[in-house]
């Protein structure tokens, strides 16, 4: 009989490195080492992307939808 081991997700954040990433926020908090949420974005300049005008049919759309669709259940039924 085997029995299943937790093993973390590639993408997860290991549990030590998670507890030492709350301590540290937590001594910060205590010490002061905070930044008012107002003060947040504060010298962050936002690049304004330009827009982009696409001319497609509804026709373009549900076929781009329903090809997208195939797509998945293809790679669903490969996963398998």
């Amino acid at each position: 009989m085997m029995t299943a081991v937790n093993q973390p997700e590639p993408y997860e954040t290991p549990t030590e490195e998670a507890i030492e990433g709350i301590r540290q926020g937590l001594h910060e908090a205590l010490t002061g080492q905070v930044l008012p949420l107002s003060a947040m974005w504060d010298g962050i300049d936002l690049i304004e992307s330009p827009t982009v005008q696409v001319d497609v049919g509804n026709d373009e759309i549900e076929d781009a939808i329903a090809q997208n669709k195939q797509t998945q259940q293809t790679d669903n039924d490969s996963a398998l």
